[in-house]
């Protein structure tokens, strides 16, 4: 699949920007951004649904940007729950194959494969009203499969279901797109959700593509401070360079200094560094050590997995810690006085935006 130039302007929004995606064959990919930064108006355009003003769509080797969205050979499947409520499951996942003309019989036998691959345990006769929200999601989900499509559309579909089903619907989506080496566009506002199950995310901001990369990239490595900022948390230090050399910064952060790895700056240059919470060490504080990145835990938080700790810094900074919840052992209580480091290498560095760090971080 592949958008070139793609724009498309709703009265005085400029809905999608110059936007252009390549996608490998049997490739899982999800876009994610704030809330009106332009995904499902590009999945709608890619559909058919919605006719962009510029700019062209390739699924294959087709050119589909003028076809209608029943001959661009899709399969689109919608947050909210599109059976057809007077036809039973089977009925509903035959739909597409009744309709290209394939004949009963041969038709029975594909879609009860796509129903079992779908892990659909429902009777042939049961009716949409009579299944889970989960099980509708599945029924939706093998009926778009049933079409044979060269490119599936998923729209926050999961969206609608409660956390615990839709953390294990996720995973099910996935192996199936995977089993039946489908290509698949994910749109979603759930950042773990498009983490765990993405081959690669598209990470969208005011009608632009800012950032393509795994999952993995975007979350350690990521080129814009938006990307750090918008999937999944960390702490932002405005600093200034005291010394740079091949291999590694120092710079002054409130008074404090901090050394990183890097490269390239100018004795005092301001930079924005980030850590995620995850990469701070806490130790007791030493009273015979440096008064440098020592604090107070102001509060405490269980994830489940994973304590949060909010820390009071001594020289008027915030920072984010995350360890993992070994229960008592280890714990540190709301009050204590503690150190912070950071793990090898987990600090990144970005030059000061030009439009301003406020401006670039904001998720609206």
């Amino acid at each position: 699949m592949r958008v070139i130039g793609l724009s498309k302007g709703f009265r005085d929004v400029l809905a999608l920007q110059d936007v252009s995606l390549d996608m490998n064959d049997g490739e899982y990919v999800s876009i994610i951004g704030p809330s009106g930064c332009g995904k499902s108006t590009l999945l709608k355009c890619i559909a058919g649904i919605i006719k962009q003003d510029s700019g062209e769509i390739f699924i294959g080797d087709r050119e589909v940007t003028s076809l209608p969205p029943e001959d661009r050979q899709l399969g689109y499947m919608f947050q909210e729950i599109a059976l057809f409520p007077h036809m039973s499951v089977l009925q509903n996942v035959g739909y597409g194959p009744r309709v290209r003309g394939k004949d009963r019989r041969s038709s029975r036998e594909f879609v009860g494969q796509i129903m079992e691959m779908a892990r659909l345990a429902v009777g042939s006769e049961t009716y949409p009203d009579e299944l889970s929200g989960g099980a509708s999601q599945k029924a939706a989900l093998a009926r778009a499969i049933a079409a044979e499509p060269e490119l599936m559309l998923l729209d926050e579909p999961l969206g609608a279901l409660d956390a615990h089903v839709r953390a294990a619907l996720r995973y099910e989506l996935r192996r199936l797109v995977k089993e039946l080496q489908l290509t698949a566009i994910h749109v979603t506002h759930d950042q773990e959700e498009a983490m765990s199950i993405s081959d690669r995310l598209v990470i969208m901001k005011a009608g632009r593509i800012v950032e393509v990369g795994t999952p993995l990239e975007l979350y350690l490595t990521p080129k814009r401070l938006f990307t750090a900022n918008f999937l999944g948390e960390a702490n932002f230090f405005q600093a200034t360079v005291k010394d740079c050399t091949a291999y590694q910064v120092t710079a002054s952060v409130n008074g404090w200094t901090l050394n990183f790895a890097g490269s390239g700056y100018a004795s005092g240059e301001r930079v924005v560094l980030a850590a995620r919470p995850e990469s701070v060490i806490l130790t007791p504080a030493d009273r015979q050590a440096s008064q440098e990145w020592i604090g107070t835990v102001r509060d405490r938080m269980l994830l489940g997995d994973c304590i949060r700790m909010e820390i009071g810094m001594n020289n008027n900074l915030t920072v984010i810690a995350q360890t993992p919840n070994r229960g008592l052992l280890g714990m540190v209580d709301r009050g204590e006085t503690v150190r912070i480091d950071f793990s090898v290498g987990s600090i990144l560095s970005y030059r000061w935006p030009a439009e301003g760090l406020d401006a670039e971080l904001a998720l609206e």
